[in-house]
């Protein structure tokens, strides 16, 4: 019997912390995603930031995007404007504008902070290109579409004078 007691403490702690690790991971607050002065926030806050935002669900996000908004008209700083342009550039938010991300980091101030402004120009450069290459999937697909249009007139063509040769009755020879 005393050797049981032995090894309840031992299967105690695994016990606990087996419970520990199962808790998940998730980022609930923004407090998590972000250091508790955000208006001078660096590169690398901002690269936490922006891991984090892809994390939330669409209403902490969209609350999230409110509060920047609310925050940038108040104060336009770099690190505001890069917050509010990582917002807008998160494409399954409903409020996803990249073209209006895109102004936003155009008219960053590249003075006050050469780090943010690098990043800004970094993720303004990778916007303009996601664009151009959403504009060129665009256009293949319309091609696609015309192309598929053009196969079934060719293809209704081709019955029509399958069906066309089949009524007509055999030649005879003299």
């Amino acid at each position: 019997m005393s050797r049981i007691y032995k090894h309840i403490p031992g299967a105690l702690l695994l016990a606990m912390l087996a419970a520990c690790s199962s808790l998940p991971q998730s980022h609930a607050t923004m407090g998590a995603c972000l250091p508790a002065v955000t208006h001078k926030l660096d590169a690398a806050d901002l690269l936490h930031y922006h891991a984090c935002l892809v994390t939330l669900p669409p209403a902490q996000l969209a609350s999230e995007y409110a509060d920047v908004q609310r925050e940038f008209a108040q104060n336009a700083s770099p690190s505001l404007r890069l917050r509010l342009a990582l917002l807008l550039s998160q494409p399954n938010a409903a409020f996803y504008d990249p073209a209006a991300a895109i102004r936003l980091l155009t008219t960053m101030p590249d003075a006050t902070a050469p780090d943010l402004y690098a990043l800004g120009e970094l993720l303004r450069t990778s916007l303009v290109q996601q664009q151009q290459l959403a504009s060129q999937v665009q256009g293949l697909q319309q091609a696609l579409a015309a192309e598929k249009m053009r196969t079934s007139s060719l293809q209704n063509k081709i019955d029509s004078i399958k069906a066309l040769e089949r009524s007509t009755p055999p030649r005879t020879t003299p």
